[in-house]
Formats: structure tokens, C-alpha cells, sequence
């Protein structure tokens, strides 16, 4: 809001002279440079380089003029003709910091590292000077490492560091030891700066991922461990956790995190009572499978447990409930039906089920189950297979 009213009266005092005297050259030339900076702050581009068209603005100040439609230039993508200002003044701190912008926007790092490193390095360092953001310590360090220059990355890191007490900065090191392979360092450094300043959740998840995604599976669960060990409740750090322990296939481990995160959002309760049906905990199992939303799920789910207690006459009673049910036409709960009719001795009813099922993993076991119920039947007999 005061940006805007700062430049509607930048543009009031340029357009109007309420004295109806002569301006001074000097002060409309201020005035007009001063417009094209706020326009520019404002991400305006094409208008500013719409008031960059002026040849007086040109002519009255030359290295200001050509920074400035640098600037608009490179605010536009138009990346190519900013790198041309730019060189124009070489020597300028805005094209030494551009050109860098430039180049890494054109995936040209070793132009870009070059560039950044012309700059002093006491000038972002020790001075007030506020041209280098956050972001071009991160572009700088970035285009160092993408040329190999590992040292210089990880001191423009720590120079960021020290202007920006930023999580990014101290990420992207991380990220950095972690693509070489550092992974004791990494985990180290990782660990020390979690802990120095304000943590989140979100911050050891995004720190357990750079981990994750080479390979580094060991750190990565003793950084969301470690996470949990501090947030105990946290939905996501307790499913995350939970993922890695059933990767590991450490299951009882895996369930208590799954139980936790049932226990704060509803709709994890069929993962939880699906992990307690595989690792054996049948009991457990049904109760959270009670709490299931979702009709269908709950109902498969409901079957497979009972065919695990061995309880076959519940689930042939499920028969009706099932052929209301999507899963009438599931070949898998076709096949635990009939399994199910044939357990308590019936001959004619699974026949019906068996004929039907075409799923080719299924077709070899539904083949010997239905040798058994014609045998039963020739010799007049109830099935018990």
C-alpha cells in the first residue's frame, strides 16, 4: 500500500507543475529515474521500460540508465539483452550481481560463479550494502558446486550465513555434503543446526528427504526419530516414521506409529488395522478395521482377518452383505468366499463363485479348489477341503 502511494505521488510531482513555473532539468531527471527504481521494485517492467524510452533520461546519466534497463530487462526474462547493459559497466556492483542473476537464469555457471566472485567479498560481508539477497548466496553457491569449485560453494554458504540466518542457506549444505556423499558430515552438520536454531516438523521431514532420495536411509530415519523424539503427535513425522520401519520391515515398531496417527486423523485406521492383520496382531486389527469409513475397505479388510482367525463360518454369513456390496464382482473375495463355503460344508455354492473368477493369479488356486468341490460332489459328500 505505501509503495503505491509513494509512486502515484511520484508520478503526481512528474506530470504536474503546480506553480506553473519551469522545473529544474536536474530535479525532473531525479524524479524520473526515481519513478523507473519504484516501478521496478514494483515489478512493473514494461512500463518502466516504457519510461526508459526517454532519450533525455539516457543522456543525462548513462550508467544509471543502462543498470536500470538491465534491471527491467532481467525482471522480464528478457536475459540475453540484460546481460548487454550490464556489460556496458562491468565494474558496477548492480552488474557484477545481474550478470550473476543473468548467467544462472541461463544455466551458464561458470560465467555466473564467475561473475559473483568479482565481487569484494567485504562488500556483502561487512558492509550494509543489501544487493546481495539470500537468494544469489544460493545462486553463487550453487553454480560454484555445479563447476566443481566444492570449497568456494560451501564458503559462499557460510558468508550467506553469516548476512542470513536462514534455513535455506544452511540446507543447501547439506545438500551439498550429502551429493558427495558426506553423509556422516551432513547428518552432523544437520543435527547442530537443528538444534541451534528455531526448528519445525516440516524442517526434519525436509531434511530426512534430502537423505532419503540418495540412498541414505539410516540418517534419514535418525533425523525423523529425532523429530518425533521432539514432536510426538506430529501426523506426518509419525507416518513418515512408520513408512521407514515397515521399509526396514521392523513391523511391531512400524504399527505403534500408524496407531498414533490413526488416533489423530480417522481415515489411517485401515492402514493401521491392514499393518496389525500382516504382522498378527488379529485382535488389534479388528478393532481399529471397526473404525473404518469407508464401507468397501472395511468390509475387504473385515474378510481377509477372518480368513486369518481361521473364522469361515463369519465370513460365509457375510455372503448377502457381500453380493449388495462393489465387492461382488472383486475375485479375490470371490475366491475367500468360496474358500470360505467349502470350509463349512457346502458343496453347490461355491461353484457359483469359482466359474467366475478370471484374475490370472487366482486362476491356478481356484482350479484345485474346484477339483475339490467336484470331487465332493461325486461322492456325495460335504466338503471340508
Amino acid at each position: 500500500m505505501i509503495n503505491e502511494f509513494k509512486l502515484i505521488l511520484i508520478i503526481f510531482l512528474f506530470c504536474f507543475d503546480t506553480q506553473g513555473s519551469v522545473k529544474d532539468p536536474f530535479y525532473d531527471e531525479v524524479e524520473g529515474y526515481e519513478l523507473v527504481e519504484a516501478l521496478i521494485r514494483d515489478q512493473k517492467f514494461d512500463v518502466a521500460l516504457s519510461e526508459l524510452k526517454s532519450e533525455r533520461l539516457k543522456k543525462s546519466n548513462p550508467n544509471r540508465y543502462h543498470i536500470l534497463l538491465g534491471q527491467a530487462y532481467y525482471g522480464k526474462g528478457l536475459w540475453d539483452k540484460s546481460i548487454l547493459e550490464f556489460k556496458l559497466y562491468p565494474n558496477d556492483l548492480h552488474s557484477k550481481v545481474y550478470l550473476g542473476r543473468n548467467y544462472y537464469a541461463l544455466k551458464n555457471y561458470n560465467k555466473c560463479a564467475k561473475s559473483y566472485q568479482k565481487i569484494d567479498k567485504s562488500i556483502y560481508v561487512e558492509s550494509n550494502q543489501k544487493l546481495m539477497l539470500e537468494s544469489d548466496f544460493l545462486k553463487k553457491a550453487n553454480c560454484e558446486f555445479k563447476i566443481k569449485f566444492y570449497s568456494d560453494s560451501f564458503a559462499t554458504l557460510s558468508d550467506g550465513q553469516i548476512q542470513f540466518k536462514s534455513f535455506g542457506l544452511y540446507r543447501e549444505k547439506i545438500s551439498f555434503q550429502i551429493e558427495l556423499k558426506l553423509f556422516h558430515e551432513a547428518l552432523t552438520y544437520a543435527l547442530n543446526e537443528l538444534a541451534n536454531h528455531p526448528s519445525s516438523p516440516a524442517k526434519y521431514l525436509d531434511i530426512a528427504e534430502l537423505f532419503h532420495q540418495k540412498d541414505s536411509f539410516d540418517e534419514a530415519l535418525f533425523v525423523i526419530e529425532m523429530g518425533r523424539s521432539l514432536y510426538p503427535t506430529h501426523l506426518d513425522l509419525n507416518l513418515t516414521l512408520s513408512q521407514m520401519y515397515f521399509q526396514k520391515n521392523l513391523l511391531h515398531a512400524s504399527d505403534e506409529g500408524f496407531s498414533r496417527a490413526a488416533l489423530t486423523d480417522g481415515k489411517y485406521f485401515y492402514h493401521t488395522a491392514e499393518l496389525n492383520r500382516q504382522i498378527g496382531h488379529l485382535e488389534r486389527a479388528q478393532y481399529f478395521n471397526s473404525h473404518v469409513q469407508d464401507d468397501k475397505q472395511k468390509l475387504k479388510q473385515k474378510i481377509a482377518t477372518y480368513v486369518d482367525l481361521n473364522k469361515f463360518n463369519l465370513i460365509s454369513s457375510l455372503k448377502s452383505v457381500i453380493g449388495r456390496s462393489e465387492l461382488n464382482n472383486d475375485d479375490e473375495i470371490k475366491y475367500a468366499l468360496a474358500y470360505s463355503l467349502i470350509k463349512v460344508g457346502e458343496v453347490e455354492a461355491p461353484l457359483k463363485y469359482l466359474d467366475s473368477i478370471i484374475k490370472p493369479e487366482l486362476l491356478e488356486k481356484t482350479k484345485t479348489l474346484k477339483n475339490a468341490v467336484l470331487d465332493c460332489q461325486v461322492k456325495n459328500q460335504s466338503c471340508h477341503y
